[in-house]
């Protein structure tokens, strides 16, 4: 074998050693040579004992706490702190097992502070080097996988409903602070943000809006975007967008019934038209103007006259004077489906709304005392 002036072993410590790790700190490591020629040093190193499986966590994560060299299954005072103040739940007593040993998990809270925290162990017997490590604690982040719509296709006036769930890193649920969910309408550019909070009942964030009878129809987007969610202790997220989309369509206007002023009338006179109008069956429309037509005895001869809203009579509201030869008989007043419009291009009703009226003939009698006629007679006056 030709010779070489390097070469890697491996030991472990302290297994090999035939002791025993009970304190913490720095370790150093010292490689000495006895043959061929006996060398003090050929190699150092050092490496670090700790209570801790890691040096630094995030918020919602598990701390791993170990430590030995205590008396077979004695108490222990474990106690995590930061700036002077114990960490929830701490100090604790965890009693040692049947050779000393001891281990304990803290699971860090979402809500306390970060920075330094110390680790700290005291039972018997006292240690000449303390059990006692700090550690760095960093906010954490929450993850949203779906943001949920309640509503594939709606349409105007109805309600959309937004929820989530949203967890930290580590895998817990989050149940506090709230989202900005931005949500773009059809155009593009029309936009507005909705505040999602934690619903107990629903185990979930929750969100609404009610479409307004104004807005565009056609593709809708919501999104939850980069750190747009906030815990309430300075956690955020989402890392990544995350967006859903929905349809909204036109409302439909209901329309019950058309109501007119008089049931008889006669040449001349005005008749007059009222109705309200829903959407969705659900709030009242205020805006827009339906066409009646009005149709004579004869089934084809029609009018038209247009309704608008009235504000003062809170109906929508015309009116039709009787020509001096229109025909007498039944006449029909009808909404046609489609000819009502809110002026957002909301229509309305989808079937008929027909009411029916007479116009009666004008009768004139007269009579003159000691006088006698016959039918048609000219009388003169």
């Amino acid at each position: 074998m030709a010779p070489s002036t390097s070469f890697v072993i491996s030991a472990a410590y302290p297994s090999r050693f035939g002791t025993s790790i009970n304190y913490v700190g720095n370790y150093t490591i010292n490689v000495q040579q006895n043959n061929p020629n006996p060398i003090a040093s050929v190699a150092t190193g050092k490496f670090q004992v700790g209570l801790t499986d890691s040096l630094s966590y995030e918020r919602t994560f598990s701390v791993s706490i170990k430590a030995r060299g205590y008396n077979n299954n004695s108490p222990v005072t474990v106690n995590i702190s930061h700036a002077g103040t114990s960490a929830p739940g701490y100090p604790t007593m965890v009693t040692a097992d049947g050779t000393g040993s001891l281990a304990t998990t803290w699971v860090i809270p979402a809500n306390v502070s970060t920075g330094l925290w110390t680790v700290s162990l005291t039972g018997n017997p006292t240690k000449v080097i303390p059990d006692s490590q700090t550690i760095t604690v960093y906010p954490t982040n929450a993850t949203i996988a779906t943001l949920l719509v309640g509503q594939q296709v709606l349409t105007r006036t109805q309600i959309q409903s937004f929820t989530f769930a949203a967890n930290y890193l580590s895998g817990s649920t989050v149940q506090t602070g709230s989202a900005q969910i931005n949500v773009t309408e059809s155009d593009g550019t029309t936009s507005f943000l909705l505040s999602a909070n934690y619903n107990s009942t629903l185990a979930a964030y929750h969100a609404t809006y009610l479409v307004l009878p104004s807005d565009e129809t056609g593709p809708w987007t919501a999104t939850i975007g980069l750190s747009e969610f906030d815990d309430r202790y300075g956690n955020g997220g989402p890392l990544a967008r995350v967006t859903n989309s929905f349809t909204v369509n036109p409302a439909n206007a209901t329309i019950a019934q058309l109501n007119i002023g008089q049931a008889v009338l006669i040449r001349g006179q005005t008749q007059t038209f009222s109705f309200t109008a829903k959407y969705n069956n659900g709030p009242s429309v205020q805006t827009g103007s339906a066409r009646v037509r009005i149709t004579e005895t004869d089934g084809t001869t029609s009018f038209y006259t247009t309704a608008t809203y009235n504000s003062t009579l809170g109906v929508f509201y015309t009116t039709y004077r009787i020509p001096s030869d229109g025909e007498t008989g039944a006449w029909v007043a009808t909404l046609d489906p489609g000819t009502f419009n809110d002026g957002y291009g909301n229509l309305g009703p989808s079937t008929s709304v027909v009411r029916a009226f007479t116009i009666a003939s004008l009768s004139v009698s007269a009579s003159i005392a000691s006088q006698t006629y016959t039918p048609g007679q000219v009388i003169p006056i």
